[in-house]
């Protein structure tokens, strides 16, 4: 659960096929995820910790988006 300076390669399999139709109809497509647990015995724990800080890195980053238009 500690963050990092390195990158993840996370794969998506909910977006996925999102992402394929956006690509193949030529739609703008953008997917945001955060990873909120360890899936083990304290996910619900930690999820309620990490809900918090999702929030505060998306705000950052959709801010971000919304200035480089």
């Amino acid at each position: 659960m500690a963050h990092a300076a390195t990158g993840y390669n996370v794969v998506d399999m909910e977006a996925y096929a999102l992402a394929v139709v956006a690509m193949k109809e030529n739609i703008p497509f953008l997917c945001l995820k955060y990873i909120s647990d360890g899936a083990d015995g304290n996910a619900a724990a930690d999820w309620t910790v990490q809900v918090h800080q999702a929030a505060a890195a998306f705000g950052k980053v959709l801010k971000l988006q919304a200035s480089a238009k």
